[in-house]
């Protein structure tokens, strides 16, 4: 019992360890209770026990049905391992029979009693132990992957009754019976078994799977086995079993803590007194009035609030003079001022080609694609998409890169995939294939189930780090090597989404509003109206000072007609007087049908973006040629280029920059580019085009974007 009680203090300390400090509120321990049906397994090799007569030449192993029902205890240690308490009551019981055939044996016939015989007799040995034990069971349970749990314990039972029968019995033949008159012999009921260990120690290993039910209570399904050690009595006899059964734990909340927060709060109130010949407004503190404090219940304890009630007087002057008056200045592209400018709107024709990044990204562990960098659709949405009704933004469109390759894989049925997963191989993943392939497939599935795509037109590939990997050591290369890659030999496939759009610009691009007001009283509102054609485009509204306004004018909406737009500022004093100035800005539409109409200058204006040079690369990919060699026949002799050139966060900036540079080196020289026909721009990471926290925004970044503008007559 001094084990059983050592033992015990060791359990309790592991419950009352701290896993950590956690912010959120999670649950201190669980209890519950666990029912197992089992098979008890009797390993013996004995004829007899002592002091028992018995001829048996031997018992040997046997089987039969056992249960235990147990209360539990259990508490998260760290992370994936958790310490688990049983106190239970279990039935351990068993029947051996062995037969044997005994030659000669003294009997006699149930015909004549009087005489005996010897005949050959077959008999039944009978030996049926009642074991009902009490056990204490601490266990270390540890999590091998999801919701899957491993148990390794020990089990220490003490048997509260070690009973035993036992019976001689003959079985054939029908007509006899032994010289006493009995077929039955050596019968003996609730022995108790000789030399019994009532404490009984064997280690367990379980397995069992966590089901949630509600909240953070679980039923977990459970397979226990105990393995023997030592014989239950002083033959060779050992008890183990194997159980079947579950567990149903329910949390048990540490109490929260009671929080107290105090609050004072100010109530002003404000009258205003107009006052004849007062030069000068003032403002003054007439009554102050204290209310006794609130309490008030909150989720997470009590809040006190006090409450203060203030009165003012304002005295303002009676007569005033209020006079308001704007300027409008128009702000050229190069930081150019111009008073009262001509506002001249001017569509421009611009096409972009947005490349397609063809890595799918994971999770860390992750190959649900659920929880993947792309957006899915069901089956009965495939017929509705159209990648020329896709958003113009990159990122939006690689949101949508399974079903463009998905849809392009319809129109183009001879096109096959080859889709290779990769994992990042540190931490969870490392020398994880099996996650990659698992990757791979889930992106295959859903091509197939989804898009009707043929399995045998993909392939499937799968590898631990990338071919051409980022730096592993960094959390960014990490994430970015947790994808599955897409290869396609047919261009159709994997070519950029192409869009175009008619642009608008506005020479100037901004107009800055500067209102004034000359008045004798304080100011109590003032608000800016921007209309052309009744309809509003800009309303700025404020009170007290009036500050500049800045109108970006080629944010929608735009002027979209050659009439004037009205610019509009009042202002009000506390008086209630009011006072609006007025301001006109011509127009002048210059939209392509007028421009090509009246023989005028044009421009068309087309984009490109190579995808994507690999980590710290500066060499054009075989797959940027089609798109490099479709760029070079765009180039006019009259065409101006320009080739800027970006990158990720990773890195510091000046070799960043150094970086970008010869990115766009390497295009200029594949373009065959003069220096006096480009511009180049290597920007670096000092502007970063894309959310920089996403891979795929990264990746992204990796890039040198052409621009081409033409002018065209």
């Amino acid at each position: 019992m001094r084990k059983v009680l050592s033992i015990l203090g060791i359990v309790v300390l592991l419950f009352c360890y701290e896993a950590g400090s956690e912010s959120e509120r999670k649950p201190w321990f669980y209890f519950g209770g666990a029912l197992d049906l089992g098979i008890n397994i009797h390993w013996a090799d004995f004829n007899r026990l002592q002091d028992i007569p018995n001829c048996c030449p031997k018992f040997r192993t046997t089987t039969g049905v056992g249960w235990n029902l147990a209360l539990l205890f259990q508490r998260e240690l760290h992370m994936d391992w958790q310490a688990r308490l049983r106190l239970g009551f279990d039935y351990e019981g068993i029947q051996f029979k062995e037969n044997e055939f005994i030659g000669n044996t003294p009997v006699k016939y149930v015909t004549d009693l009087n005489q005996i015989v010897l005949v050959p007799v077959n008999v039944e040995h009978t030996l049926k132990p009642k074991l009902f034990g009490i056990y204490l069971e601490p266990s270390i349970l540890y999590n091998v992957y999801d919701n899957l749990w491993l148990n390794l314990g020990l089990n220490l039972t003490q048997f509260v009754l070690t009973k035993v029968d036992q019976k001689e019995e003959i079985v054939s033949p029908d007509n006899i019976v032994f010289i006493d008159g009995s077929r039955i012999r050596n019968q003996y009921n609730d022995l108790d078994i000789p030399s019994v260990k009532k404490l009984y120690f064997r280690p367990l290993l379980g397995i069992s799977y966590d089901f949630k039910v509600f909240g953070d209570a679980f039923i977990s399904p459970e397979v226990r086995f105990a393995f023997p050690l030592n014989n239950i009595s002083n033959v060779d006899w050992k008890v183990s079993y194997i159980n079947i059964g579950a567990t149903i734990r329910l949390p048990v909340y540490p109490p929260p803590e009671i929080h107290y927060y105090y609050d004072t709060v100010y109530v002003r109130d404000t009258s205003t007194v107009a006052i004849l010949g007062l030069k000068e407004s003032r403002v003054f503190l007439t009554e102050t009035k204290a209310t006794l404090t609130e309490k008030k219940k909150v989720s997470d304890g009590y809040l006190f609030k006090t409450y203060i009630s203030e009165k003012y007087t304002q005295e303002v002057p009676k007569l005033s003079q209020l006079s308001t008056d704007i300027k409008v200045l128009g702000r050229s592209r190069q930081g150019e001022i111009q008073e009262n400018p001509t506002l001249t709107i001017e569509e421009l024709e611009t096409e972009e080609m947005f490349p397609l990044l063809p890595y799918v990204f994971f999770p860390e562990g992750s190959a649900n694609l659920d929880s993947a960098s792309v957006k899915l659709v069901t089956k009965d949405k495939t017929k509705e998409f159209d990648e020329n009704n896709l958003s113009w933004n990159t990122l939006a469109i690689y949101s949508e890169l399974l079903n463009i390759i998905g849809k392009r894989l319809k129109q183009n049925p001879s096109a096959k995939l080859t889709l290779v997963g990769c994992n990042s191989n540190t931490g969870v993943e490392a020398k994880n294939t099996e996650l990659s392939q698992r990757r791979a497939e889930s992106v295959k599935s859903y091509l197939v189930n989804v898009w009707g795509i043929k399995p045998e037109r993909i392939s499937v590939k799968f590898r631990n780090l990338p071919e051409k990997f980022t730096n592993p050591t960094l959390p960014e290369g990490r994430a970015e090597n947790q994808r599955v890659e897409i290869y396609s030999t047919d261009w159709e496939i994997l070519k950029p989404v192409r869009l175009s759009r008619i642009q608008r610009t506005s020479n100037p691009p901004i107009i800055e509003i500067i209102p004034s007001v000359q008045s004798d009283s304080p100011v109590e509102s003032w608000g800016i109206s921007v209309e052309q054609s009744g309809s509003v485009l800009r309303q700025f509204t404020g009170t007290e000072t009036t500050s500049n306004i800045i109108w970006n004018v080629e944010e929608e909406p735009i002027p979209r007609f050659e009439e004037p737009v009205e610019i509009s500022f009042y202002a009000k004093d506390i008086l209630g007087q009011k006072d609006v100035s007025k301001k006109s800005l011509r127009i002048e539409q210059k939209t392509i049908k007028k421009k090509r109409e009246e023989l005028l200058g044009d421009k068309k204006i087309e984009r490109f973006s190579l995808i994507v040079f690999d980590f710290d690369k500066a060499e054009i990919l075989p797959q940027q040629i089609p798109i490099l060699n479709e760029i070079k026949k765009k180039i006019a002799d009259n065409s101006r280029v320009i080739i800027a050139g970006y990158t990720d966060r990773i890195g510091e900036p000046s070799y960043n920059k150094d970086l970008a540079r010869r990115r766009c080196l390497v295009v200029q020289k594949f373009l065959g580019l003069p220096d006096e026909k480009v511009e180049l721009q290597p920007v670096g990471s000092d502007v970063l085009l894309f959310d920089n926290d996403l891979p795929q925004g990264r990746s992204y970044c990796r890039t040198v974007q052409i621009i081409i503008e033409t002018p065209i007559k």
